[in-house]
């Protein structure tokens, strides 16, 4: 999940046309580049802390060249600023590169060496202004609407919720002493400016409800009825299960609805995929029973999958040959067989090739450049059961229910929750816009199951007089007021969040590099507006 602080659009830059000369051996001073990162593999591998941060920065790494084109062996030459994981993230994406291979009359080989310099650099914004200050008026019923709702409270628990993450993340490529300070950082700016965070919201509700309509918020939002729902109770721990489940039957339906229209893997493709084979191949040996001291694990092979098989859980098989390295490794692999075709699973298998290591009793058996046989089998993800809610008060309760909830925008949320599955313009291809398509085929269904599973929610924990006073302060010209002007108001508390979250950004980040060299400070970078709840429909 990508750090809530910022959002990230790191660039690539450099990498084709500066390349410095390598100390040793044959330097490649112009490659060919076949596959480079895309700014979304950089946003992976960014450092999480830098991010948080907003600190850029850059690594120069040293690599071998294989036959094959690909990366091998890469080291960090330098990086800047040292010791927030800015040259191990460069290495990490050495998997990201693959050179076309160079050839001597017609024959692979052996490509070199190559420094590629590597810049991590943050999304370009736009200067930063405060929104206007409203009227006191108008603030002193929107404080009380505020803490009544407690939407500060859990957008601030959100934030040192992802803090509190940040303490067991950097691995070995960050000093502990150096993820403890910016933690430590972080922690202390957010503390202090807890209270701005609250002010900042009511200014909010200010600049769009008028006094009139905050004080009638306010007085209901202190009520007994408002407290209820706003506590939540088991009502609220049950709507993320309701989300979830729901995301999970929207990709079961959409994949039955991909796979009538599109090859989707049978139990035939996986078995032509393991089918056993001569250990000769075109009269040349070829070891087809592969004994593997190092390959991917279950869970890397899942997180491989092309995006669209992996948005509707769809498993994929590849065969490939590959020439034995002289330690056990895999180079100039080629794809014989792809199941489902088209799909993108064998571009997966090859960038997959360099986690394989063979055992040393087969190595011995065989030299370097003979041929070996690789079957992977990418699975599906193990599906949970689905959420069953419980049995409602009454079918009065369950009407009720079913007319309160009409506020509750379940395509809204599920559209939200679906923005990360949505195929980007860098990967979108026929095949990921079939998947766009059968998620579009499948969503109204799953919207109509949400609805369904949240009235069954709010009938079963809420009394029949608190859905009717609810209903009665939601119809009333207040409440339709503040449903007609919920865009606006997002966007002002979006506006809010960003306006702290500067400050809270700019006070970490000093505090940081008063003792250590951070390079330039970039521009503020943006809070992201979905790290700050809405008050009804806070972010997934």
């Amino acid at each position: 999940m990508r750090a809530p602080l910022i959002g990230l659009v790191c660039l690539l830059t450099g990498a084709s046309t500066s390349l410095a000369q390598p100390a040793t051996g044959h330097a490649i001073t112009n490659p060919d580049w076949a596959r480079r990162p895309t700014a979304e593999d950089v946003s992976h591998h960014y450092p999480r802390l830098a991010a948080w941060l907003s600190l850029e920065g850059r690594a120069t790494i040293s690599c071998m060249v294989e036959v094959s084109g690909r990366l091998a062996d890469c080291k960090v030459a330098d990086e800047a600023p040292a010791g927030l994981g800015f040259g191990a993230a460069a290495r990490d994406m050495s998997v990201h590169f693959e050179m076309r291979p160079k050839t001597l009359a017609g024959v692979p080989v052996t490509g070199g060496t190559v420094r590629i310099p590597i810049r991590f650099t943050l999304p370009a914004v736009d200067p930063h202004t405060p929104p206007p200050r409203a009227s006191e008026a108008r603030l002193a019923p929107a404080r009380r609407l505020v803490k009544a709702r407690g939407v500060d409270a859990f957008a601030i628990q959100r934030l040192e919720t992802g803090v509190r993450r940040l303490e067991f993340t950097g691995g070995d490529a960050m000093p502990r002493a150096t993820r403890e300070a910016g933690v430590d950082a972080l922690k202390a700016a957010l503390a202090a400016r807890r209270a701005e965070v609250a002010e900042a919201y009511a200014n909010a509700y200010a600049l769009v409800l008028t006094e009139e309509e905050l004080a009638v918020l306010a007085a209901y939002a202190e009520g007994p009825t408002a407290r209820a729902f706003a506590g939540g109770g088991p009502a609220r721990d049950m709507l993320p299960l309701i989300l979830a489940s729901a995301l999970q039957s929207l990709r079961t339906h959409a994949r039955e609805g991909y796979c009538a229209d599109a090859p989707c893997m049978t139990p035939a493709d996986l078995a032509s995929a393991w089918r056993p084979e001569k250990p000769t191949r075109r009269g040349k040996p070829r070891l087809t029973d592969p004994q593997w001291i190092g390959a991917p694990s279950l869970a890397q092979l899942r997180s491989a999958r092309p995006q669209g098989a992996t948005i509707l859980n769809l498993p994929g098989a590849v065969r490939m040959g590959c020439r034995l390295t002289a330690d056990g490794g895999l180079e100039s692999c080629q794809v014989e067989e792809e199941h489902p075709a088209g799909a993108g699973f064998g571009e997966k298998a090859l960038g997959l090739a360099g986690r394989y290591r063979l055992h040393p009793f087969q190595v011995r058996m065989l030299g370097a450049g003979d041929e070996v046989l690789v079957r992977l089998g990418f699975p599906e993800d193990e599906v949970p059961e689905p959420f069953e809610p419980p049995l409602p008060r009454s079918p009065e309760t369950l009407e009720l229910a079913r007319r309160l909830i009409t506020a509750f925008d379940a395509k809204a949320q599920l559209e939200a929750a679906m923005a990360s599955y949505k195929p980007t313009a860098e990967v979108e291809s026929a095949h990921e816009r079939m998947v766009a398509a059968a998620l579009i085929e499948a969503l109204p269904a799953t919207v109509t199951a949400v609805e369904t599973a949240v009235a069954g929610v709010f009938a079963t924990f809420f009394t029949e007089t608190q859905l009717r006073e609810a209903i009665r302060h939601q119809e009333s010209a207040v409440g339709q007021a503040e449903i007609a002007r919920r865009e606006a108001l997002n966007e002002a508390l979006a506006q809010a969040w960003t306006d702290v979250g500067v400050r809270i950004n700019a006070d970490a980040r000093a505090a940081f590099c008063a003792e250590r060299a951070c390079g330039p400070s970039p521009e503020p970078a943006k809070i992201r507006s979905d790290a700050a709840p809405a008050p009804r429909t806070p972010s997934p």
